[in-house]
């Protein structure tokens, strides 16, 4: 994602600019996804005890739901973006004085 923040910041890509963006919400998204499926991301420790075991589950079951609410909000980040995208004229208007 870094190379592709590094490219937005040339001055004469500013017709690629929209698809720059995109390109990094739809990376994010499916970052996102990958985090989503996995569904656990800590592990019980062999010494655990049973009410840490319980609180290291619903620990994962928080987390998961933190980043199911963030892939929403980046999908409808994204269908915002793209709307924009094709609702911006293409010939630029002229101040008027």
């Amino acid at each position: 994602m870094l190379p592709l923040k590094a490219a937005s910041l040339y001055r004469n890509l500013g017709k690629w600019r929209n698809g720059l963006q995109i390109a990094e919400q739809v990376l994010g998204i499916g970052i996102l996804v990958v985090l989503v499926a996995a569904r656990t991301y800590f592990v019980p420790a062999p010494v655990l005890t049973p009410h840490n075991l319980g609180s290291l589950i619903a620990f994962n079951a928080l987390l998961n739901l933190g980043f199911k609410i963030a892939l929403v909000v980046r999908v409808f980040k994204l269908l915002w973006d793209i709307s924009k995208m094709f609702a911006e004229p293409v010939v630029p208007r002229t101040a008027m004085v």
